[in-house]
């Protein structure tokens, strides 16, 4: 009788313990955000609703199904297709440069708004030089430069 009624709770648990081990879809989900549209440019894994992605999407599943944990799991893709997956590089090298050097061009294009703006205020107005002889009393000589234009033109005639 012992017997029996082991049988019978082994067979009533094996239903609840499929049921932990399936995998929800923000599970699925949490792991997609992370990698990036084989086919498309720039759309995350989660979002994408090609074929392709949605193969990867079930692939997940499987893959976290069978225990692997969500790190090892994006590891696996970037083993199989390239860094290109995961939009940033898995080198820490690699990543730190990336996220900091947008950082820095746009702090050097401040600086030199900055300075450029500093130097145009404070700048010394231009001193503009007359095109012809001055007069004593600082305008410029009309009788000069009408005479230069008659002359230019006899010349032409």
């Amino acid at each position: 009788m012992m017997f029996l009624v082991l049988i019978v709770a082994a067979l009533s648990a094996l239903p609840a313990a499929a049921q932990d081990s399936t995998i929800s879809d923000d599970e699925v989900n949490a792991v997609a955000k992370q990698l990036f549209c084989p086919v498309c440019e720039n759309i995350p894994l989660d979002v994408c609703p090609t074929v392709a992605c949605k193969e990867w999407r079930e692939e997940i599943r499987t893959q976290l199904a069978s225990g692997m944990s969500e790190d090892a799991v994006i590891s696996d893709f970037v083993q199989r297709y390239g860094e290109r997956v995961v939009g940033t590089p898995q080198d820490p090298t690699l990543r730190a440069l990336s996220l900091v050097t947008p950082w820095l061009l746009g702090l050097i294009a401040v600086l030199v708004a900055g300075f450029t703006f500093m130097r145009w205020r404070t700048g010394k107005p231009r001193q503009t030089t007359p095109l012809g002889p001055v007069s004593e009393s600082g305008a410029r000589d009309d009788d000069y430069y009408r005479t230069r234009i008659e002359q230019d033109l006899l010349q032409r005639r």
